[in-house]
């Protein structure tokens, strides 16, 4: 897909821009030392963000390449899909992503949904920056999952329609 992240070459793939990695560890982070995942973590934009907001920062990705770059950021790395994260249940609390916008990665990126449920506590909130057209799908799969949605936007980064979403799982917030 052609935009504001380039075209998925292997050379022409941008970061996230740090106003919106910022946004999203904003929403859902509110506690120094809180276990943040970011697990479509790319080039770790989010990571960098929130290593500065003094969470603990995991990170996962499919491309091995990232794993030294990632690692260096302050993460702690793994190469993992996002359909099988490598997290016991309810042992993250708080989650944020700009999955891949592309067609092919659709269906994973639903999916990863339940997933990034599994491993987040209760209390816990996960945000994540979408295409738009990947944004009705993960509204009904967090509805069913009983994620209680706090912000549904439609942003527009340089020509590409994009959505944000935030949710809570039911249970405390973190204080």
């Amino acid at each position: 897909m052609t935009g504001y992240r380039g075209d998925s070459g292997p050379l022409s793939r941008r970061g996230l821009p740090v106003c919106d990695a910022r946004l999203l560890v904003n929403l859902v982070t509110c506690a120094d030392g809180a276990i943040f995942l970011d697990p479509f973590a790319g080039v770790g934009g989010l990571v960098l963000e929130a290593v500065a907001s003094g969470c603990r920062a995991f990170s996962c990705d499919l491309d091995p390449a990232l794993r030294h770059g990632l690692s260096a950021l302050g993460a702690r790395h793994s190469v993992a899909n996002a359909c099988a994260l490598p997290f016991g249940p309810a042992t993250v609390d708080a989650i944020a992503a700009e999955p891949p916008y592309g067609a092919q990665a659709e269906a994973a990126v639903i999916e990863s949904l339940a997933e990034m449920h599994r491993v987040l506590k209760r209390g816990g909130r996960l945000a994540l920056m979408c295409a738009a057209r990947q944004a009705e799908e993960l509204r009904h799969k967090a509805s069913a999952l009983g994620l209680r949605v706090f912000l549904d936007s439609p942003v527009n980064r340089k020509g590409t329609d994009c959505a944000v979403l935030a949710w809570e799982k039911a249970g405390c917030r973190l204080l």
